[in-house]
């Protein structure tokens, strides 16, 4: 068995040195708002489609295809990977998703040059091979892995230039594109959509065998678990009666 040091085969032109940026978007008014006062649960949906994230994926998916570059867009919450596929009309490959549907789907995001783009849920990871692409976007993932983030962007290591980690807080010409929810009324109507959606669709996909992290408390580990290796997540969790507080210290605390 090989292995190859990543940074080696970089140098050589195995792989390509991949360009990273973490795009910052601004909290729309009315969804800062509510995601002041909401559940966990309910704060990540109303991030996740907060309508400058979706003008801002929109707008990075229509730059990118109109050079021809193929892009695979991540989203752990099914709900929300509905939701932008739909609106932006593209294919999307979650669970539920039939084994014909899949294969179907990525044959054609494969071969055909007029079909650029593919959501997917985090079932890429398990069951079947990413397909080559150019540009990979995540709109909703807990962060938690290594291993996890290091096996999506084998999807787009090949043999290319360039290579950066940055932070972008604005993107030039967005606000001069035909995006979605631009007016005040498409994001208050947004908005509505978000507060009535159901409990389970504010949660994370869940696959078959997978550790449900709800209920998960590590209490002891090694250094070693630190590498992501373990698909071990530092999550917000909020233990039964937490919110209780002893007499005195409520006491000392309005002190």
């Amino acid at each position: 068995m090989y292995e190859g040091n990543w940074l080696e085969l970089q140098e050589k032109g195995y792989i390509s040195k991949v360009q990273c940026a973490e795009v910052w978007c601004d909290m729309a008014p009315e969804f800062y708002k509510e995601h002041l006062s909401a559940k966990s649960t309910k704060q990540l949906l109303l991030y996740v489609i907060n309508p400058n994230k979706f003008r801002t994926c929109e707008f990075l998916i229509k730059y990118h295809e109109r050079r021809q570059g193929k892009i695979i867009v991540f989203s752990h919450n099914v709900y929300a990977l509905k939701f932008y596929s739909t609106n932006l009309r593209k294919h999307f490959l979650c669970g539920s998703t039939s084994q014909a549907e899949r294969f179907e789907a990525l044959q054609v995001f494969k071969n055909n040059p007029a079909v650029n783009t593919i959501f997917v849920s985090k079932i890429a990871d398990t069951s079947f091979d990413l397909p080559d692409a150019y540009v990979l976007i995540q709109i909703s993932a807990h962060g938690g892995s290594r291993r996890q983030e290091a096996q999506r962007l084998g999807g787009i290591l090949r043999a290319k230039e360039g290579y950066s980690n940055k932070v972008i807080t604005d993107l030039s010409g967005m606000e001069e594109g035909d995006l979605h929810f631009k007016t005040k009324e498409e994001q208050i109507h947004l908005l509505q959509l978000v507060l009535t959606a159901s409990e389970t669709d504010r949660q994370e996909e869940t696959l078959a065998g997978e550790k449900a992290f709800a209920y998960f408390q590590k209490t002891g580990t090694t250094f070693s678990s630190f590498s992501g290796a373990d698909d071990d997540i530092y999550s917000e969790s909020r233990r039964p009666g937490a919110g209780t507080k002893h007499p005195l210290f409520k006491k000392f605390c309005s002190q």
